[in-house]
Order: C-alpha cells, then sequence, then structure tokens
C-alpha cells in the first residue's frame, strides 16, 4: 500500500498528483510494471492498494556488491535488469505514457528475477485533455536530479520516453560503478552538470566493464535526445547480444528476510518463477533453453498471470475503458463517505473495505489510530493467506476443473473488430485489437502455458487490421494460440501504422504451438521487415500467408529452433517489391557476428512461393542451418533463388535438404554461393528438383571439396544449362510448364499428372511440384 502523507493529503497539489498516479497506473497492465488494484481514502489519509513485489530495489541490491570500497556488481546481470526495465518502458511508451523518474530506487527485482517499474507518480499521460497540474501549481521540475535528464530540467512537461532512457542510461552507470553519473556537488549543479558535463568515464572507475557496454550507456546519456536511442526497443535490440546468456535469481543473501507467513505455501515455494526455464534440447550440452522474450529479446522476465475470479469483459482490459470507466469519477470514488471501492479490471475479487471504526477510552490520534488499523488488516490478511495456503497445500489435489457454462469457464473465442457490436451477429467477447485479448490470457492464470491444454483461437472479423508489431508482454506465452481470418479464403489484410518505430509488422517470439493462417502483412512501401520470428518456436505453424509490399525482407528468422515439432511455414507467399533484398533471411540477432550465432534447426518451408526480382535471392542463408528444409516450393522470376553467404565468409555447417521444388525463369543460379562459405562437414541434399528457363542450377565456390553435396536426380528443360557444375540433371525434352500465371496457385508453375515430370530418371521419380 502507498500511502500520501496527511499533510500532504490536504495539499491540492500533492493530491492531484496522486490521483493522477492512480489513473496512469491503473492504465498499465504488464509484467515489468507494478500493477495497481484500488484507490481509496479514509477521513483524509489516501492510500493506492499496489501489487505486491517480493523483492528489492536496484540501489539496495547494488549496494550489497562492494569489496574494498568498490562496486562489483556483475555487468550481465545489470544488462539484464536494463533490459527488463527497457521492456517496461517500452509498453507504457507504447501507452503514451512517460515515466519522469526512471532511478535504481524505483527498479525492483522480485524474488525469481523479474524486473518491475515502481511509482508512476510523474508519469505524463498524452491522452489527457489537461496536464496543467504541475504547471498550475508552479513546480518547474520533476524528477530527481541525479538521474534528470537535460532537457527535463528546462521543461519537464513536453519531454517524451527519451527522458526516461536518459535516466536509465543513468541507472545503468549507476549499475556498474556503485554510484550515480555525478557522485558530489548540489542539485542546482548536478542539475547544470547533465546538461553542459559528461560524467566520468566508466572504464576509469571499472576497466572490467566490456567497452560495447560502456559505448551504449554513453549513447543514452547523449546530452541531445536525437542522439540517443529513440525507443525502448532499440535499447533492447542493443543488449540483446548480453542477455542471451541466463542469469540466476538474486540469493537470498540479497532478498530480504520473510516471515512464514509471507513466504506462503510450501508448494508455492519449491516452484521457480523465473523466467529461464530448463526444457530438453537436440543437444546434449545440457545448455538452458530460454523461455520468454521481448523485441528480439532473450531472457524477457515473464511474470506469474494475475489470478482474478471471471473473464473480463473488453472494456475492462481496454487501456481507455480503465482510465475513463474507474478512474474517471475519483473525486467521487474516494469521497469520505464510500463504503467500498472495486477496480472492475482486476475482477470482483480484488477488493478493499474500509477500516471499521473502533472507539478505545485513552485513544490515539485519529490518523494513528487509522494506521494501526491499516497495519492490523495487513497482518489478518497475511495470516489468512497463511492458513489458506496450509489447506490449499493439502487439499488441491481435490480441485476440479470448471464445468462448461459457469463463472469460471474458459473463452476459447476471441473476436477481434472495430466495427459497432450491432454489425457483429452477435459475436463475443470482442476486441478492439489482438493485444487486448491477450491481456485477457496473461490476467487468467488458467491460460497459462504451463496449465492450458485446449487451444484458442483469435479471429480478425475486418478485413483490414491495423496494429504494431511488438507484443512484448505476451512473449514466449503464445502456447497453442491460433491467430486467423474468419475465413482463411478470404484473408485478413494487416499492416502497421505510418510511422511506427518497428521494423516489422509481426513479431514472433519463444511461441509454442502458435498458428497464423488467412493473413496478408502488407509492408505499403514503408515497412522494412513482413515478420520477424526468433528463438524457439516449438510447432510453429503459419498457413495461407502471404507477405508483400516490405523494403528489405519478408521473413526474417533469427536463430529459429522448431525442435521435435518443426517450426512449418505452409502455403507462405512472398512477393518481392521494388527494393526487397530476400523473401526468407536465414539471420543472426543483431549485434551477433553470423559465425556465432546459433543454427537454425527444425524449419520446415513448404508449398511456398516466392515470387519477383529479389536484390540478393529469394532464400538468403548466413547462418549455419541444422534440419532445415524446402519441400514442393515454388521460385519465380529472380536472379538468384537460394544463396549461402556470410559478410565475414566464414565456412559454416550446412544441413539442409532442398527436394521437389520447381524453379522457374531463375536468370543468374538457383543455388549459389560466390565464396567458400559451406563447411567441408555439412550434409546438403538438391534432390528431385525441376529446374525450368535457368541458367545455372548450382553455382557453389569449392563444391568439389563437399563431399556430402548429393545431388540425385533432378530434372532441367532445354534451356537450363549444367555445365561446370557437378550437377548433372536429367533433360525432359520438349516439355514447357504450361501455366505462368500467378493468379491461379492450383496451376501456377505446377503439372498434371499425366506429365513427363511425374516419371524422370532411371529410377522413374516424380520431380518438381505437380498439381494437386
Amino acid at each position: 500500500m502507498k500511502v500520501l502523507p496527511l499533510q500532504k493529503g490536504a495539499d491540492e497539489a500533492s493530491r492531484e498528483r496522486f490521483f493522477r498516479e492512480a489513473r496512469a497506473v491503473a492504465a498499465l497492465d504488464h509484467p515489468n510494471i507494478v500493477r495497481a488494484f484500488d484507490i481509496d481514502q479514509d477521513e483524509g489519509l489516501h492510500f493506492l492498494v499496489m501489487e505486491y513485489v517480493d523483492g528489492l530495489n536496484l540501489q539496495d541490491l547494488v549496494k550489497k556488491h562492494f569489496v574494498d570500497g568498490k562496486c562489483t556488481f556483475d555487468p550481465l546481470r545489470a544488462c539484464h535488469y536494463i533490459y527488463g526495465a527497457a521492456i517496461g518502458l517500452q509498453y507504457a511508451r507504447d501507452m503514451s505514457i512517460v515515466h519522469r523518474d526512471i532511478k535504481p530506487g524505483n527498479i525492483l527485482v522480485d524474488r525469481s528475477g523479474c524486473v518491475k517499474i515502481l511509482d508512476m507518480g510523474l508519469a505524463r499521460c498524452f491522452n489527457e485533455e489537461d496536464d496543467s497540474i504541475t504547471r498550475k501549481f508552479d513546480e518547474n521540475v520533476l524528477g530527481t536530479a541525479d538521474y534528470l535528464a537535460p532537457e527535463q530540467a528546462v521543461d519537464s512537461h513536453s519531454v517524451d520516453i527519451r527522458a526516461d532512457l536518459y535516466s536509465l542510461g543513468g541507472t545503468f552507470y549507476y549499475l556498474l560503478t556503485g554510484h550515480p553519473p555525478y557522485q558530489e556537488g548540489s542539485v542546482a549543479q548536478k542539475l547544470l552538470w547533465h546538461q553542459t558535463r559528461d560524467p566520468k568515464s566508466i572504464l576509469a572507475i571499472r576497466p572490467d566493464v566490456p567497452e560495447e557496454l560502456v559505448r551504449i550507456v554513453e549513447k543514452l546519456m547523449k546530452k541531445n535526445p536525437d542522439e540517443r536511442y529513440q525507443t525502448p526497443l532499440e535499447l533492447s535490440q542493443e543488449l540483446e547480444k548480453w542477455v542471451q546468456t541466463p542469469i540466476a535469481p538474486p540469493t537470498e543473501n540479497e532478498l530480504p528476510q520473510l516471515s512464514r507467513a509471507a513466504m506462503g505455501p510450501i508448494n508455492a515455494r519449491t516452484q521457480p518463477t523465473s523466467s529461464y526455464q530448463a526444457t530438453p534440447t537436440n543437444s546434449n550440452s545440457g545448455e538452458l533453453r530460454k523461455i520468454g522474450s521481448s523485441a528480439r529479446a532473450k531472457g524477457l522476465p515473464i511474470q506469474q498471470p494475475v489470478i482474478v475470479a471471471t473473464l473480463p469483459a473488453a472494456s475492462e482490459v481496454s487501456a481507455e475503458a480503465t482510465v475513463g470507466n474507474v478512474w474517471s469519477s475519483l473525486a467521487h470514488d474516494t469521497a469520505p463517505d464510500k463504503a467500498e471501492v472495486t477496480n472492475p479490471a482486476h475482477g470482483s475479487s480484488t477488493r478493499i473495505k474500509k477500516s471499521a471504526k473502533v472507539e478505545v477510552s485513552n485513544s490515539p490520534p485519529k490518523s494513528r489510530r487509522k494506521l494501526f488499523i491499516f497495519g492490523g488488516s495487513v497482518a489478518l490478511a497475511l495470516l489468512a493467506a497463511s492458513i489458506g495456503g496450509y489447506f490449499a497445500f493439502f487439499a488441491g489435489s481435490q480441485k476440479t476443473t470448471p464445468t462448461p457454462g459457469g463463472p469460471g469457464e474458459l473463452v476459447k473465442t476471441f473476436y477481434i473488430s472495430r466495427r459497432p457490436a450491432n454489425e457483429l451477429d452477435g459475436k463475443s467477447p470482442v476486441f478492439k485489437s489482438i493485444r487486448e485479448a491477450l491481456a485477457v490470457m496473461e490476467r487468467r492464470a488458467d491460460y497459462d502455458e504451463n496449465k492450458r491444454k485446449d487451444p484458442v483461437t483469435i479471429v480478425l472479423l475486418d478485413r483490414e487490421h491495423h496494429e504494431d508489431a511488438p507484443l512484448p508482454q505476451f512473449q514466449g506465452r503464445l502456447q497453442n494460440v491460433a491467430i486467423q481470418a474468419e475465413d482463411p479464403r478470404q484473408p485478413v489484410v494487416w499492416t502497421s501504422p505510418r510511422g511506427s518505430k518497428s521494423k516489422s509488422i509481426l513479431e514472433i517470439k519463444a511461441s509454442t504451438g502458435l498458428k497464423l493462417r488467412g493473413i496478408v502483412f502488407d509492408g505499403s512501401g514503408y515497412m522494412e521487415t513482413g515478420l520477424l520470428v526468433w528463438g524457439s518456436q516449438l510447432g510453429l505453424h503459419l498457413e495461407d500467408v502471404t507477405v508483400q509490399g516490405v523494403t528489405k525482407t519478408g521473413i526474417r528468422l533469427e536463430t529459429v529452433t522448431g525442435g521435435d515439432v518443426p517450426a512449418k511455414f505452409e502455403c507462405v507467399r512472398i512477393i518481392a517489391d521494388k527494393t526487397t533484398e530476400h523473401a526468407v533471411h536465414f539471420a543472426a540477432p543483431l549485434n551477433i557476428p553470423a559465425e556465432k550465432a546459433k543454427p537454425h534447426s527444425g524449419v520446415l518451408m513448404v508449398h511456398c512461393r516466392f515470387e519477383g526480382s529479389f536484390k540478393k535471392a529469394a532464400i538468403w542463408i548466413e547462418t549455419a542451418t541444422k534440419d532445415v528444409e524446402f519441400v514442393s516450393n515454388r521460385f519465380h522470376n529472380m536472379d538468384r533463388a537460394i544463396q549461402f553467404e556470410n559478410a565475414a565468409k566464414v565456412p559454416m555447417v550446412q544441413n539442409c535438404t532442398v527436394s521437389l521444388n520447381t524453379f522457374h525463369t531463375i536468370r543468374d543460379v538457383a543455388i549459389h554461393s560466390p565464396n567458400p562459405t559451406i563447411d567441408p562437414n555439412s550434409n546438403i541434399l538438391v534432390a528431385r528438383n525441376y529446374f525450368a528457363a535457368t541458367k545455372a542450377i548450382v553455382d557453389v565456390a569449392g563444391l568439389e571439396k563437399l563431399p556430402n553435396f548429393k545431388t540425385p536426380d533432378n530434372g532441367r528443360d532445354e534451356t537450363t544449362g549444367d555445365a561446370n557444375m557437378k550437377v548433372k540433371a536429367h533433360l525432359v525434352a520438349n516439355y514447357k510448364l504450361t501455366d505462368v500465371n500467378p493468379a491461379n496457385d492450383s496451376t501456377f508453375l505446377r503439372y498434371p499428372k499425366s506429365a513427363p515430370l511425374s516419371s524422370v530418371g532411371p529410377a522413374k521419380v516424380a520431380i518438381g511440384v505437380p498439381q494437386e
């Protein structure tokens, strides 16, 4: 509970800021931001009920890591904590909120290692019509002088998220050095130095800190906001390299000691909630696979969802509805005669009642009595929780799944539409965005990925869907979720808002059983990438998906691992725009050299179409691969179809299969590696493909040194050359594919079963892509 001191409760400016804090926090529902549940007042004592975070703040944590007066806090831990804060700030930015008081004391780390941003009291909501509270009371500077952005000291009312990034840079500086950027001086001096003077170099204080981290901090703390990272997402991308390695949660010696009541039932204590979970991998190395990530984020802490009794309606999870319905009548809700306040956004079970009035002889003043009552209420609540946990521990096995139709029944179909309710034929529940629908799942424990087995379908009802790419709070929690058009035969066109800071229309990170169907991702000529797919993608399935209008890459894969259930791209069509470089890019995460990245594994591309003149190649493979297959795809009208190449020209092991594909009108070479970048230990199978109007089938540097580059049973037409190549494709004379019209998928670059392509070579095998 956060209590406004009595003397400030009588002050209008302090009271207004307290109410605004409540509104700002209520609008945010994210695992990296401390949640607010309720607000009330009792005879002038105003208080805010917030999420309990069992942990400590970064300021206190760093103080525990000094040896001989020098800070020894691990830079890797600092990266993870700053990364988690950046993820929370990105969400706040998406909600048009600036914190304006980021500092080590306002960033918490809980017992599982989850980072949470505290204290939205200085946040500015851009969508508020009246943001004149601080102006009204002539408060020229808001924030903490040690971490204040230069522009915030001049005018705290007009700052944007880049001011928070400056403060986060100062916090990063504190984690690495053990003190603020300016250790000495008065408040006025510090404010001046933030505008005119660079802090002492981190390397001069701690030579062991990697120079790359120092550069990140220095960029965060640039005096000119235009020279900093422009969004928290950009910062998180810079930190990706550093957060790939898991870290342990805070130790018991670092954390505050808890009473037995506060520790909860025994079984709850033994269940780890860290974002890093040990799961089986394809190797025997015993490495930890990281579950949960964001904005290309490895290691995003995933907070356990808030348990609510019933499924909230769409209006209850909407940020707009939360601010408007819950807090708009705040003055009335906090009136002295109000007996009870409930926050609908957190379900009917989230409730706090006013303390009863107790008359005792020789009683202390009323304000002190109220504090005693609050303290007693908290103690009773802890006791009740402990007793409840005790019985839950012994009776947990008797719990049953809610019956269908009952209050706890899981909704298995969510609808997304911005049309009026009377146009939706009674479909329910309906949300304005996928983000809102996923928020409901995040808030109910029944939807947790480790508990729920039944799939959930999110249906896009409108013919056009507009939503920005990042869904950071849900990354790693998309298990058995399908996102699809109402009728996959009439696909929905998904675009990103013009001016979006994201470079991708949609980002898919660390999913399990996620399905996308019947969607056209349209970059409209200004989005760089269609889909960004990163990390563990167990059972990912894209079907009947089209990507078009992107300036660089249709689908960018970064260290994708499909595992035993491969990541499957089926009937995916990618069309080149004027500047599109590649349809699919097997890439390394940003800031990681391709030769040091983990191999892509368990990826299947089947029945896909790649069309148009890609500036580099349709499939660009710059990292190592393992169990990657291209089967029954069609490549048409391009210079190169598949290319192995990395900037460092380092040989990498490639284990992939290219079979039963049709290559048509390939002006240069179908399978290409201009430099010896394929390791001799590679296993590449190119089999039963058909090449038509193709200048060359294979042109791979050092091909003669690749003993396991196999090319059996391929076929070619009379216009395809196979000189100076290891591949000796069977000639299929006097036959041409009759339909090269991309408008008809059933016949485009396909042949009837009666055609000679169905029985080629001594083995009489079918090659290429036949008609279904």
